[in-house]
């Protein structure tokens, strides 16, 4: 448990990330943005295109695994390909909705695992205190614009890359702290590839984690929970519906907009070749048993 538990599944994690990385270079990254439209739906992925990637060991407690399950073989997720969205509710809709409430808690690793999650109540982390960072790993928080701007949480928190994961201009230097790396990944800009922003998030919280700093990501309209939700299933290998339930388990609600949900379901088909969650009227559900 604690710091050391968590870098011992990201360090046996990195080593399978560039094996990962050349099996999905051979693959066009479906983008729900208006220029990627035509892609095929994700029932036409075989799951053998992943094998690459599904038969590495998954993080488990312990930090061992033997299943090839994506996300240490969660109880509640399906191995069957969901309903793939249709060209209707693909949508380019970026408003933010709410999410329902995972009723069914996935199983989640070992060392992943926040205190009270198989208690069945959701996590209110920093009641009364909305801009304290929520800590999704020890590498990984959430925040706000307010929050990235207070110098005594950025600094006191060992905070040492800023992800602005909107397009709303946020200037780093009125923070006054030298040495803070800072990447805008404007998740709602409808001229660019999701896909492009989703790597370069990627990028900035691997490296940074690697120099043993912490990144925190924030957003004024709750685009940065999807895309810590893109994280957890590329670095920690778990599930659409096990990076959700931990996800909105530490925020205690999540907001995601139609066009991001359609994004999360077809980018997990990609790398698990098979899907733990739908869509329906356009949002992200679980799927019945």
């Amino acid at each position: 448990s604690g710091q050391g538990g968590y870098e011992a599944i990201m360090r046996k994690l990195q080593a399978e990330r560039t094996e990962r990385e050349r099996a999905l270079s051979r693959m066009k990254l479906l983008s729900v943005s208006s220029s990627d439209t035509s892609a095929p739906p994700p029932q036409h992925l075989s799951a053998s295109s992943h094998s690459s990637s599904a038969n590495h060991a998954s993080p488990s407690k312990g930090g061992g695994g033997g299943s090839s399950r994506p996300g240490g073989g969660a109880e509640h997720s399906s191995p069957a390909i969901a309903p793939a969205a249709s060209r209707s509710e693909v949508s380019q809709d970026t408003t933010p909705r709410d999410i329902g409430l995972i009723q069914r808690r996935p199983n989640l690793p070992g060392s992943l695992r926040p205190d009270g999650y198989d208690q069945g109540s959701p996590a209110v982390p920093h009641a009364g205190h909305p801009d304290i960072p929520i800590e999704i790993l020890p590498f990984l928080m959430l925040g706000t614009f307010k929050t990235a701007s207070d110098h005594g949480i950025v600094t006191g928190m060992g905070i040492s890359g800023l992800l602005n994961c909107c397009k709303q201009p946020f200037d780093p230097e009125t923070l006054g702290a030298p040495g803070i790396q800072y990447l805008q990944c404007a998740f709602d800009d409808e001229d660019t590839s999701l896909s492009l922003q989703r790597q370069k998030a990627m990028d900035l919280i691997s490296s940074t984690r690697q120099a043993g700093g912490r990144v925190l990501m924030f957003c004024e309209r709750d685009w940065h929970g999807a895309a810590c939700i893109m994280y957890l299933m590329w670095e920690c290998r778990l599930t659409l519906l096990q990076a959700l339930s931990l996800v909105q388990y530490k925020m205690s609600s999540l907001r995601i907009s139609p066009k991001l949900c359609a994004y999360l379901i077809q980018y997990e088909a990609i790398l698990h070749g098979c899907n733990s969650m739908r869509l329906l009227a356009g949002l992200v559900t679980e799927i019945e048993p």
